[in-house]
């Protein structure tokens, strides 16, 4: 009989994804937006839907400062909630894409036995 014992560790379970989106949440005494840092963990994320029609109305909300996406993700198996981002669904996309590619090296790494941290 062994005395060893054999652990099987999934290890995608271990890293987790995430973005942080810039969310509006009212305003300063000057009247602009303030914002705060929103992370969100990329297997929430269900979508980014932008706030504009055309390029000129982007260019527009951009130079205004204001919100330029609604960001919807999950906050549990049976809830959603959106918050209105400053990032584009396009620098969404490409905040997730990296995220996943980070958070696929790290696995790797932890496979191969090298140091993650």
């Amino acid at each position: 009989m062994s005395d060893k014992i054999e652990a099987k560790i999934d290890l995608s379970t271990l890293f987790t994804a995430t973005i942080t989106v810039h969310e509006a949440f009212g305003f300063d005494d000057d009247g602009n937006k303030k914002r705060r840092p929103r992370l969100i963990n990329t297997a929430h994320f269900l979508y980014a839907e932008a706030k504009y029609d055309s390029e000129e109305e982007k260019q527009d909300l951009i130079d205004k400062h204001t919100d330029v996406s609604r960001v919807y993700f999950k906050v549990s198996d049976s809830s959603t909630t959106s918050v209105l981002a400053a990032e584009t669904p396009e620098e969404i996309d490409q905040l997730i894409k990296d995220a996943e590619e980070e958070r696929t090296q790290k696995i790797i790494k932890t496979r191969l036995g090298i140091g993650v941290f």
